[in-house]
């Protein structure tokens, strides 16, 4: 809190008799003066109470702008934080696609490979098969004969 300012001294009210002339003074003159100096009280007592309106006023713009930068910069460095991460992410989800479709391919060579072998496999089984029915059958023919 700002520290007080000394009053100025008020100038003195005047006595009701002049020293010059040791007459009374008119009452409408310092009724006129009296009002004068009340008023000035008055104006200069609300233009303190309006400096330190402005004044808080001022400081409270001031505090609202500094806290407000602050936040934007928070918000700021918070969005580069984010946006930084999203892209490891991205880039990383990228890597362990590339592995799974490597994998995919690997896996369908094998399992066409596999079923190629098994193909060949049952084609020489079943030319086995076809084989020993035929030495089979002629062995009966040969007996029967």
């Amino acid at each position: 809190m700002a520290s007080r300012r000394p009053r100025k001294s008020e100038p003195a009210i005047q006595s009701e008799y002049s020293d010059e002339e040791s007459q009374p003074l008119s009452t409408e003159r310092s009724a006129e003066e009296m009002m004068k100096m009340g008023q000035d009280v008055v104006n200069k007592g609300k233009k303190r109470r309006e400096d330190k309106r402005k004044a808080i006023e001022d400081d409270h713009e001031k505090r609202v702008k500094e806290a407000k930068g602050k936040i934007d910069a928070l918000f700021a460095v918070r969005n580069g934080r984010v946006t930084k991460y999203q892209k490891n992410l991205w880039t990383r989800l990228e890597t362990l696609n590339a592995k799974r479709e490597n994998l995919e391919q690997l896996i369908l060579a094998s399992t066409l490979s596999l079923e190629q072998h098994t193909l060949n496999i049952a084609n020489e089984l079943q030319a086995m098969f076809d084989g020993r029915m035929e030495d089979i059958q002629g062995e009966n023919a040969d007996e029967s004969a």
